[in-house]
């Protein structure tokens, strides 16, 4: 009998351990790309690109980070407290993810390319709106001798484009070319 109550009191304070460990979180610490890259969620957008505690490949991240305001052309490196969600909608991560402290950051220099080779056009991929000019969602400068008005009408056409950005300062991009 007293060997089932210590085992029955040991289960309990595992349990209750772990609990306490998922409601106070985890900290990490993440590595954050100077440039975000088009992704699919729910729709298509730009996502970050990250690395948990500096190791591996780029992957992107689909989460948002609480008090973080990313600006692209800047690399990142950034601690955070990592919560688990209870019951987490479809299509959204289990984890939430608050910052902590931002440990680095670092510019990218101006004149800096970006690249992104096989972009799908769909609905909304680049959009002008009251005269600017928006790559899902992000706003950029399209450069001269570039027709950035063709390349939206081809929006929703399922075609794939290459697109190449330059790096004004500031977090600024600007369209250079398109193909």
């Amino acid at each position: 009998m007293f060997r089932r109550i210590l085992t029955a009191a040991c289960i309990s304070i595992s349990i209750w351990g772990c609990s306490s460990e998922n409601s106070q979180g985890k900290e990490g610490s993440i590595t954050i790309g100077s440039f975000q890259s088009p992704c699919y969620g729910v729709s298509q957008q730009l996502c970050m690109r990250t690395k948990l505690n500096n190791s591996g490949d780029f992957e992107l991240f689909y989460g948002y980070i609480e008090g973080f305001d990313y600006k692209w052309g800047t690399s990142y490196k950034v601690r955070v407290k990592i919560t688990d969600i209870d019951n987490p909608p479809a299509d959204s991560s289990s984890e939430k993810y608050q910052l902590i402290e931002t440990s680095s950051s670092l510019e990218d220099q101006v004149g800096t390319f970006y690249d992104f080779n096989g972009v799908e056009m769909l609905d909304s991929t680049f959009t002008k709106v009251d005269g600017d000019y928006y790559f899902l969602g992000k706003d950029f400068k399209c450069a001269s001798g570039t027709d950035c008005d063709v390349l939206i009408s081809l929006n929703n056409s399922g075609g794939l484009v290459n697109v190449m950005f330059e790096y004004l300062g500031n977090g600024k991009i600007q369209l250079v070319s398109w193909s």
